[in-house]
């Protein structure tokens, strides 16, 4: 999910040729129900980058928030807890 409009989110999934769709929350509802948004002068209201991994019901069984934009999460990390999740849905 980010915060760019669902055209530039469909458009830059065409070009990276991602056959799942990115969600749009241009309005900052979502980032506003996690408690991830902050405040710039220059930017205003931005979401704090942030993983959730989610099952089939709807439970967060993962999540990496930090307030350092510069700080990503691990890929190694991320699909290990991904390939996780999904042993643990296919049990």
């Amino acid at each position: 999910m980010s915060p760019d409009s669902p055209e530039q989110n469909a458009e830059f999934a065409e070009d990276l040729g991602l056959d799942f769709p990115l969600m749009s929350d241009n309005e900052l509802a979502w980032t506003r129900r996690f408690g991830i948004v902050f405040e710039t002068e220059r930017r205003g209201r931005l979401p704090v980058p942030a993983v959730y991994l989610v099952d089939g019901e709807g439970t967060v069984q993962f999540h990496y928030v930090h307030p350092n934009h510069r700080v990503r999460l691990d890929t190694e990390l991320l699909l290990a807890a991904a390939n996780a999740g999904v042993k643990a849905d296919k049990k």
